[in-house]
């Protein structure tokens, strides 16, 4: 049972993603467009094991600080101090975290650039700031929190493609990093767009414990209609960037219409229209979907 907790803990659905989205690229983009990497499959395993374990470390130390609220927010659901003790968790946390540091700089290492240990430091800092800091102010904490989620897909293109970049042009291989480009910038966006929609389910215990995110200083309604406007906005660039992306494959833009476009309508919707935190819970669950869906598209592409 203290396993099973263990796992939720560490938020193994949103890992397992990470993994599968590392996995797409490396062995399905990149082998399809045939291009040069400079990371073999033990470097790429490497890799994909320091960004675990620092993402799970993350998520464990965002539990230790979220005891108060999500006592308020989901008491059944309650992990630090029930299942695991405080010290247990602070414990979890730093091996975790040390883990995922360590394999990096000995990734770093074995590609002879010591410099770029720094990523793995950098993303481990901001985590905990996060968790201990910005997640109480407006924004600030979701920016960051959704650009971690988009830096972590850069980062693959910045150890696996950028090195072959440096030597002069080399096919496709500037296309496929602009390829992971997008890519990042549509996860930093709909995860954007679910941070906040998180606030809003969460306003309750955000409210209690003195935090100050978007909806507890401009109120749910006020958050909710830029939230809308928002996701608008992003859908409309989306059709865009797909139709620009058409030439790659003749069925990205029936793909993206069909998985991506009509339920990110379907989503605003819901989000105009919504009301209950049983309203924004399934809001949240749905972008994760699409989110999921439109990084399947690489297959398409």
């Amino acid at each position: 049972m203290k396993l099973v907790h263990l796992f939720r803990l560490m938020r193994w659905q949103n890992l397992l993603i990470l993994i599968i989205i590392q996995l797409l690229f490396k062995f399905v983009l990149f082998k399809n467009y045939q291009i040069a990497t400079s990371l073999t499959t033990f470097d790429f395993i490497l890799l994909v094991m320091s960004i675990i374990f620092i993402a799970a470390g993350g998520n464990v130390i965002n539990d230790f600080f979220d005891i108060k609220t999500d006592t308020i927010n989901k008491p059944t659901k309650v992990i630090v101090g029930v299942s695991f003790s405080q010290y247990q968790v602070k414990l979890m946390y730093v091996l975790l975290t040390l883990i995922g540091i360590a394999v990096g700089i000995f990734l770093c290492y074995r590609l002879e650039n010591p410099l770029t240990s720094f990523y793995f430091v950098l993303i481990s800092i901001l985590l905990f700031l996060y968790s201990a800091y910005f997640k109480k102010k407006a924004l600030i904490g979701n920016l960051i929190v959704s650009f971690l989620i988009g830096f972590s897909i850069i980062l693959l293109g910045i150890f696996d493609v950028i090195p072959f970049l440096k030597d002069g042009p080399v096919p496709n291989q500037k296309l496929v990093f602009n390829i992971i480009l997008v890519y990042a910038i549509f996860a930093f966006s709909l995860n954007l767009i679910r941070e906040i929609i998180k606030d809003i389910e969460d306003i309750d215990g955000d409210y209690t414990v003195g935090m100050k995110t978007l909806p507890v200083i401009i109120g749910r309604k006020r958050t909710q209609n830029c939230t809308f406007f928002l996701s608008i906005l992003f859908t409309f660039i989306l059709i865009f960037t797909i139709t620009f992306y058409r030439y790659l494959s003749n069925y990205i833009l029936g793909y993206g219409l069909l998985f991506v476009i009509s339920p990110l309508l379907y989503f605003c919707y819901q989000l105009y229209y919504a009301e209950s935190k049983q309203d924004f819970k399934k809001l949240s669950l749905l972008l994760k979907l699409i989110m999921i869906s439109g990084m399947l598209s690489i297959f398409i592409i």
